[in-house]
């Protein structure tokens, strides 16, 4: 019999879209899965949609409202695996998508799988879409975990990516022994975690299979879009804890620039919104040298007005832009 592959499904009010990614996951061509659906406190109709599916291999779980890591780690600790995917409760996998780095685990055993992620917009076939050539290039077969690390934060080029959650597959072992999902975390805690499970592994196995994620017209919808005071905390939070774990293996100067990279971005988001995080995260900068990041901020006039006058000018232009089309658009709402 082929190994069991437990497929944990956060779930927070996404009952709009819950029936699809359960489905995709019960329609995975693997022969031996089991699904858990775990609900972080909805407040609605998810529970009543994932129970219509409660089955021999599918079951269904409650939590008061925790957060989507708690959620994970319940469903984690219930699962019988060998394999474990973790999956958003709004995404889909392609139907080859486990079956095909459940195979190549197999046969590379302590390893990660990671396959190519789609993002298509809500509302749309998510089949239309294909793979971004940019994000591909940072995902790749190798026994070099620490180099594939540096890499995706870009530590080389200072040109990164990242790697959404449903796109890898990982050993139960794997998790067992860099530890369970940090419930502290609101913000990158997928970023934190992967980085523990790479660096646990003896290699990366890109497979064939595809990650479809769901990208929303309203930030309010995407947590990773959030930047509330909370969420800030928790990526500068996460952010050291991968500088910690990356220099425990090494110091070199790209490994440093992989750090040097995402706190400057960090510290963009940070800036004119949250101030208390943007001294704390611009003091970690100071302790790295400056490799000269240059910031991508949207398209290429402010990008060209950043390059002449630097970052911090080109977001007090843009957010002065926002608030000038905002009363612009409120007088002609009221003027009609």
């Amino acid at each position: 019999m082929k190994p069991l592959v437990s497929i944990i499904i956060p779930v927070y009010n996404a009952g709009k879209y819950l029936k699809q990614t359960i489905i995709s996951a019960i329609d995975q061509l693997w022969p031996n899965t089991e699904i858990l659906i775990v609900d972080d406190g909805s407040t609605d109709n998810s529970v009543e949609i994932a129970e219509q599916f409660i089955g021999p291999n599918i079951f269904v779980f409650t939590q008061e409202n925790k957060g989507a890591s708690a959620a994970r780690n319940l469903g984690f600790s219930k699962s019988a695996g060998k394999y474990i995917q973790f999956l958003d409760a709004d995404d889909i996998l392609s139907r080859d998508k486990i079956a095909q780095q459940a195979e190549a685990l197999e046969q590379n055993p302590d390893a990660v799988a990671v396959c190519s992620t789609v993002h298509f917009k809500d509302g749309s076939d998510h089949k239309l879409y294909n793979p971004s050539a940019n994000d591909d290039a940072f995902i790749y077969t190798t026994t070099n975990v620490i180099g594939f690390i540096i890499n995706l934060w870009g530590g080389n080029d200072l040109k990164g990516s990242m790697v959404q959650p449903n796109a890898w597959l990982t050993p139960r072992n794997i998790i067992e022994r860099a530890g369970l999902w940090n419930e502290e975390l609101t913000l990158n805690d997928d970023g934190e975690f992967f980085a523990r499970m790479v660096l646990n592994a003896k290699g990366i196995v890109k497979t064939d299979g595809i990650n479809y994620y769901r990208k929303f017209p309203s930030s309010k919808q995407n947590l990773s879009s959030q930047k509330t005071q909370e969420h800030l905390r928790s990526a500068l939070k996460a952010i050291q804890l991968k500088r910690k774990y990356l220099f425990s293996h090494t110091e070199s100067e790209p490994a440093k620039k992989a750090i040097y990279r995402m706190f400057t971005e960090l510290s963009v988001m940070c800036y004119q919104t949250e101030p208390t995080v943007y001294v704390q995260v611009r003091r970690e900068l100071s302790s790295l040298p400056n490799y000269g990041y240059k910031v991508v901020l949207g398209g290429r006039l402010i990008n060209a007005i950043a390059g002449i006058f630097g970052w911090h000018f080109a977001k007090r232009l843009q957010k002065w832009h926002a608030k000038i089309s905002k009363q612009l658009s409120a007088k002609t709402i009221h003027a009609t």
